[in-house]
């Protein structure tokens, strides 16, 4: 899709953009959705999302489903 405009966001931009809406006092809870990525397997790379989000925020844990 990034013929449209639309690129696959790297993880410390996710950690980045959850660390704004928390100093910001907007952050309650956040939904990652992605689509299909080929060339690695969606589950490292929402690992090393989960990671960034830890590293930038500060959290320590966080819950999922």
């Amino acid at each position: 899709r990034e013929a449209e405009g639309i690129y696959r966001k790297t993880p410390g931009q996710v950690g980045e953009t959850a660390a704004a809406a928390q100093r910001e006092g907007k952050f309650k809870h956040i939904t990652i959705t992605g689509g299909f990525i080929p060339e690695r397997r969606e589950v490292d790379y929402y690992i090393d999302v989960a990671e960034a989000i830890k590293e930038y925020t500060g959290l320590k844990d966080f819950n999922g489903t």
